[in-house]
């Protein structure tokens, strides 16, 4: 399930008409079938990349408002960077959004729904016991600083 469509990536990006400039690459007048939805599929995977770290992805639906508009600027991104437009903001926005996904990686932010998604299997929550047939001294790491 894809966080945002068509229609939140056609606000993001400044309307229909704008859309269809970044999308109609055969020069037809008409948005090209499934570049929005690449886009789309790009962005998801990216904050799924981040959020995994932390959560069970993909996020269930409805997915969370922050989210979806992450999504949908991400993927008004992308397609600007494959018609070679980008905007003069875009580098900035992208490092804020990366900065936010930095943090929801680490928990220092959350999604922002309710209940919280479960754990990712990844993050566990205790220390792993201590081999204690390796024997560590001073003696044995000579040679190592």
């Amino acid at each position: 399930m894809a966080y945002c469509t068509s229609s939140d990536v056609e606000r993001c990006v400044g309307g229909a008409a704008k859309l269809v400039q970044l999308t109609d690459f055969d020069a037809n007048g008409a948005a090209d079938t499934g570049v929005v939805d690449a886009a789309i599929a790009e962005a998801d995977a990216l904050i799924d990349s981040f959020a995994h770290k932390r959560f069970d992805v993909p996020f269930a639906a409805p997915a969370p408002n922050t989210i979806t508009a992450l999504s949908a600027r991400h993927a008004a991104r992308v397609l600007r960077r494959n018609r070679l437009l980008p905007l003069a903001t875009d580098a900035d926005a992208e490092e804020r959004d990366v900065g936010w996904l930095t943090k929801l990686s680490k928990g220092e932010v959350l999604p922002g729904i309710d209940p919280i998604p479960g754990k990712s299997e990844i993050v566990t929550d205790v220390a792993g016991e201590r081999d204690t047939t390796k024997v560590v001294s001073r003696e044995r790491m000579k040679g190592f600083w």
